[in-house]
């Protein structure tokens, strides 16, 4: 497409923040001629080498004095926005949000606001204020400064998908602000999942006509290899090392087997050096466990196409649909997780284990032993369905050419009226 796209992400390309947006991109770069992205990651170093028609801008949040102080005058200058946003949020949350901190709920209106506004003058300052396609990767205060952008230029083109953080007000145990605000001022919102839609939607006044699903996916890079039951059970698991991912838990889950196991962890955190300390006062021997810390999405794949893995295991309490679980699924390997987010779309008990989100280690424990307890052809049949639904809903290729297209689809008609 002749059309620019201006995306603007926390990382990408830089760090190992997002990694999951990459096959998108290729898509995306294979089909528009011009690229710019705006990275807010302005400490790490590029991990991808990218087109030289992909330009890439780093965005730096915490903003010096003077940046402030020209947001506060442009604000100052041009009043009538800010205070209307600011005050029709303050409106919003006194008529449906009070169970919430009212005062910590007007400080998150306010600092958003303000974020939003300067990644706006920053936009200007570029010379990126055009007749373009804006993606906001995250429906927050980025989706926000395109929703300002919009009021100044509506030729433009305005799309945000919407994750899991961005989202649910548990997920960071606080109001998020701007949902009514951004429902009605974006083109096109895409939720990766039907429970993260249906969420926004069930919030009080939202309009939900430009509200659409475009589920995430993951690309198979490798050949599986053919499963067969061993003695040992290899069990993996695959996230951040922070609290929400729960890795505590699969620690408590899986010390009280009592049969011969290795469970490997790939992923790095601020928990990491606790959990290595837990974990080796609580399993038997440092046989048992790995953790293996952050590694390259390939190398990952490459793992679970050469081993002989039985199961994969998270138990996060909070989530969208975790692209880490697409990937297992890709190579057959059954899933057991817990009920939260949009898990659910995902997982059933013909492709893994879905457990209640409350459910304590002991009663997870029984269902390991209870899948155990199947046949190996009723394990195979679990590891076929699980391809199954990988390559049915969650294949990237497919996935991300979908996306491409509703884009291309909604650009056109906003072009025409």
């Amino acid at each position: 497409m002749r059309i620019p796209l201006i995306i603007i992400t926390n990382n990408f390309p830089f760090g190992i923040g997002e990694n999951f947006f990459d096959s998108e991109f290729n898509l995306l770069n294979e089909k528009f001629e011009t690229i710019t992205i705006i990275a807010k990651n302005i400490s790490d170093s590029q991990r991808l080498i990218l087109p030289e028609k992909v330009k890439v801008i780093r965005y730096n949040t915490k903003s010096n004095f003077k940046e402030i102080y020209k947001t506060l005058f442009y604000i100052l200058v041009h009043p009538n926005l800010f205070l209307k946003l600011f005050f029709n949020e303050i409106l919003y949350v006194m008529r449906h949000f009070l169970n919430y901190p009212f005062l910590e709920s007007c400080s998150t209106i306010f600092h958003d606001l303000i974020k939003a506004f300067q990644l706006f003058l920053f936009l200007k300052k570029n010379k990126l204020c055009t007749k373009a396609i804006y993606y906001s990767y995250w429906l927050n205060s980025t989706a926000l400064s395109l929703s300002i952008l919009k009021k100044h230029y509506p030729e433009s083109f305005c799309i945000s998908r919407g994750h899991r953080v961005d989202l649910y007000f548990y997920a960071q145990n606080k109001y998020i602000p701007y949902r009514k605000q951004l429902s009605q001022s974006l083109d096109q919102i895409f939720f990766i999942s039907d429970n993260g839609k249906k969420y926004t939607e069930d919030l009080p006044e939202i309009n939900n006509l430009n509200f659409n699903i475009s589920r995430l996916g993951s690309d198979k890079l490798f050949k599986s290899k053919k499963w067969k039951l061993q003695k040992e059970f290899i069990i993996v698991s695959c996230s951040n090392i922070i609290s929400v991912k729960r890795v505590d838990k699969i620690i408590d889950v899986l010390s009280q087997l009592n049969l011969k196991f290795k469970w490997t962890h790939f992923g790095s955190g601020e928990e990491i050096e606790s959990l290595k300390k837990e974990a080796s006062m609580k399993f038997e021997t440092k046989d048992m466990y790995e953790f293996a810390g952050y590694q390259t999405n390939d190398f990952i794949q490459k793992y679970y196409s050469e081993n002989n893995i039985d199961l994969f295991i998270n138990l996060s309490s909070s989530e969208g649909i975790p692209v880490s679980i697409m990937e297992a699924f890709s190579y057959s390997v059954p899933v057991i997780s817990n009920d939260v987010g949009g898990i659910s779309e995902i997982l059933n008990n013909n492709n893994g284990i879905l457990v209640n989100a409350n459910d304590e280690p002991n009663s997870i424990k029984d269902k390991i032993y209870e899948f155990l307890s199947k046949s190996e052809k009723e394990i195979q049949l679990i590891r076929d369905n699980s391809f199954k639904t990988w390559e049915t809903h969650y294949n990237l290729s497919n996935n991300n050419l979908q996306f491409y297209n509703k884009i291309v689809s909604l650009w056109k008609s906003h072009k025409s009226n």
